[in-house]
């Protein structure tokens, strides 16, 4: 059977039939087993059938959340769930279910912690999951999606990171592609011309439907929404992240605000 595993569950079978350490990182650092975004999709030939078969009766479970290793006190109050990615187990045998798997960067990145939890999940060497690696996740995204388009980009090295509130977020180019922009990597491939550049300091947002750039050399920040030949640009208002001393809740849920408030010089 192809079946999402759930992680509460995993450790516990790995540990009994693949490794006496449970779920534990591979020679390149990472699990063997991939992680799952629970995004579905059903042939719904199948899947009514099954809601037939079964009028919609599926597995439940409890998985209960701790507040620390003892197990004796409940971090969040437990309930009863039942989950869609069991799917599958209502199906009849012989019925075709698989998967799709995509790189990380492409297909996930969650804000699902505060600060404190985000901080704790990074001196465990885990992903923090926050507002801000989201947001960084982000640029990267945005950063590869240019370099499949042979855009040339300078990239931090490992340890070029900076500590906001004990979540250490990576200081790639802040890269921003609207949807104005394009919506297919087709479509992105004709909006960019020429030899591109761009510094591991920049800001870069790009925007409008019938924008094409050819010739690109950033080393600062630029707003583009219009077609330009030839743009080079440097030393033009960096935009960095700082820390905050008091500020709003929606910038305290990143822990930084930027230290150039003005918009990047718009072309």
């Amino acid at each position: 059977m192809c079946i999402r595993d759930r992680y509460n569950q995993l450790d516990g079978v790995l540990k009994a039939k693949y490794n006496k350490n449970g779920d534990v990182a591979g020679p390149d650092g990472y699990s063997d087993f991939p992680g799952n975004i629970n995004v579905l999709v059903f042939k719904l030939e199948s899947y009514c059938a099954a809601l037939d078969r079964t009028k919609g009766c599926v597995p439940e479970f409890v998985n209960p959340k701790y507040a620390d290793a003892s197990k004796t006190i409940f971090k969040t109050p437990t309930r009863l769930e039942c989950m869609m990615q069991e799917f599958p187990k209502l199906f009849e045998q012989g019925a075709k279910v698989g998967f799709t798997r995509c790189d990380r960067w492409l297909c996930f990145s969650a804000v699902k912690n505060n600060l404190a939890d985000a901080a704790s999940k990074c001196k465990q060497g885990l992903p923090a999951e926050c507002s801000s690696t989201c947001e960084a996740d982000f640029f990267y995204a945005n950063i590869q999606f240019l370099k499949k388009c042979n855009v040339e980009v300078e990239m931090p090295g490992k340890d070029e990171t900076e500590d906001f509130a004990g979540v250490k977020i990576p200081l790639y180019p802040k890269v921003i592609l609207l949807p104005s922009f394009y919506l297919t990597m087709s479509e992105l491939r004709k909006k960019i011309a020429g030899k591109w550049r761009i510094s591991k300091n920049s800001t870069l947002i790009l925007e409008g439907r019938d924008t094409v750039v050819k010739d690109l050399t950033l080393d600062g920040s630029l707003w583009i929404n219009k077609s330009q030949d030839t743009i080079e640009a440097t030393g033009k208002n960096y935009i960095r992240f700082v820390k905050l001393a008091e500020e709003p809740d929606y910038l305290k849920i990143r822990a930084y605000r930027c230290e150039n408030p003005i918009a990047p010089y718009k072309y």
